[in-house]
């Protein structure tokens, strides 16, 4: 579970918090389904209104690809980063030298 990204974080955080303590509620479980059935929902929405909304601005289909773990993301970055500073080149180097300073299989949903 990623509660970084999701629309109910705080809830889930106060919910996890408690369950990590064992103080568990009578009510958690509703809480649970309802907060991932909303998410659920509006994640959908959003994320077709976002590949709308960048097929517009880009004048095109968008090739869409699933990445669930930090290495791919910041390697696809990397790949197709069209000009990078001092400072981008310093960090892709530290990157290539040492991937396991930044987590690289970290999992994430994007």
């Amino acid at each position: 579970m990623y509660l970084t990204t999701m629309t109910h974080r705080d809830e889930l955080f106060d919910l996890a918090l408690r369950w990590l303590n064992d103080d568990v509620a009578p009510g958690d479980g509703r809480a649970i389904t309802r907060i991932f059935l909303y998410e659920s929902a509006v994640s959908a929405v959003v994320v077709n209104l976002m590949i709308d909304f960048l097929n517009g601005l880009f004048n095109g289909p968008l090739q869409l690809e699933r990445i669930r773990q930090k290495q791919v993301l910041r390697r696809r970055l990397i790949q197709y980063l069209p000009q990078s500073g001092e400072r981008v080149r310093q960090l892709i180097g530290q990157f290539e030298r040492d991937p396991e300073y930044f987590f690289p299989r970290l999992p994430i949903d994007a």
